[in-house]
């Protein structure tokens, strides 16, 4: 797929093509295949009930702001803590 994305980058690549443009390929690909982990502790597997934050039994919540993933347990005691998601502050 990354491989596929860049052939289709470079077929279409121009004099006036920007560099930066390369980068957020890059950077939106690198994203794409990541490990998703919780935004609070940082983990895949939930410190509270060791569900993995995503897959077929998961404990999963998300920033209804920013999309950020957390698990249930960290974003329940970060909004009881805060009142406020921790990565976009709203």
């Amino acid at each position: 797929d990354l491989h596929n994305s860049f052939d289709d980058f470079f077929n279409d690549w121009t004099p006036f093509s920007y560099l930066i443009d390369l980068f957020n390929l890059i950077s939106k690909k690198i994203f794409e295949v990541s490990v998703v982990s919780c935004v609070i502790c940082h983990k895949i597997e939930c410190p509270s009930c060791s569900q993995k934050i995503a897959g077929e039994n998961y404990c999963h919540a998300e920033c209804p702001y920013c999309n950020r993933a957390y698990h249930k347990h960290c974003w329940d005691q970060t909004i009881k803590s805060f009142g406020k998601c921790g990565f976009c502050l709203r």
